[in-house]
């Protein structure tokens, strides 16, 4: 819906925002703030280690180009050993040269169970596992 003559306001403090908390509310919030963090702290700590533990793991990675894409690649599959950590932003042009010749020949999107890869998502993140699926 379009904003139209609704007004939208400037205020000069964040705090004129703020609703005024009473000290065991402040209490509460600063306990649930502490948890949240917390628990983002261990989910960070845990991705960290799988990370570190996925260093140097290589992937056989299948791609399949669908014969009704048509266009010089239309049916074939390349394979590519790729890192577990790598990028499908850095992933797609290596696909494309092997299948292409170059890069933006022709259109192309990575998609993994149908659905298209978030370009800044490493490989073993997506599901996309040793046996190349």
């Amino acid at each position: 819906q379009m904003l139209g003559s609704k007004r939208i306001y400037l205020h000069p403090e964040a705090s004129t925002l703020q609703p005024t908390l009473t000290p065991e509310e402040e209490a509460v919030a600063t306990g649930m703030a502490q948890m949240f963090l917390e628990g983002m702290q261990e989910s960070l700590e845990t991705k960290q280690a799988v990370e570190d533990s996925l260093q140097g793991v290589m992937y056989k990675v299948h791609f399949h180009r669908p014969r009704e894409s048509a266009g010089q690649a239309a049916g074939r599959t390349v394979t590519l050993t790729l890192d577990a950590l790598a990028l499908p932003e850095d992933v797609k042009p290596l696909v494309e040269r092997e299948l292409f010749g170059r890069e933006g020949l022709e259109p192309a999107h990575l998609l993994f169970e149908h659905q298209h890869l978030p370009p800044e998502v490493p490989l073993y993140w997506l599901g996309i596992d040793e046996d190349g699926k």
